[in-house]
């Protein structure tokens, strides 16, 4: 019966530290930094939880990379609201409320080559999450 009683204070205990490292998820910085001469496809991923936003710090291009927010099986998340453009932008996620807390991808798309006389594509940025 003692070790019964051990092991659920145990469990719950784990269960609220979970929970705690959780909620400290907000104000998480997620960054960004690659560069390559043929196409590549970066994603980098943040826990998150729901009505947050993601909200883009820094962003620097040296080719017309694309930013999208995705899942994890890339597909978009949507109705984000993505602003993004060549060498600066702005970039706020406002991602839907369907999962308590999930992983949420910024994956950039550069499609370009780039010749060997020329130098290497790079982009580089950041995002914070709000509470």
């Amino acid at each position: 019966m003692k070790k019964t009683k051990l092991f659920l204070l145990i469990a719950i205990v784990v269960m609220i530290l979970s929970y705690s490292f959780t909620a400290l998820a907000s104000g998480e910085t997620l960054q960004h930094y690659g560069h390559s001469r043929v196409g590549y496809t970066s994603q980098e991923s943040v826990s998150q939880r729901t009505d947050t936003l993601l909200l883009n710090q820094h962003w620097r291009s040296s080719a017309n990379m694309a930013v999208s927010a995705v899942n994890s099986a890339s597909s978009p998340v949507g109705p984000a609201k993505i602003i993004a453009y060549e060498g600066c932008s702005l970039t706020v996620y406002q991602l839907p409320a369907t999962d308590p807390i999930r992983q949420v991808h910024i994956r950039v798309d550069n499609q370009m080559v780039i010749p060997s006389s020329q130098p290497a594509a790079y982009s580089e940025g950041n995002w914070i999450l709000l509470p």
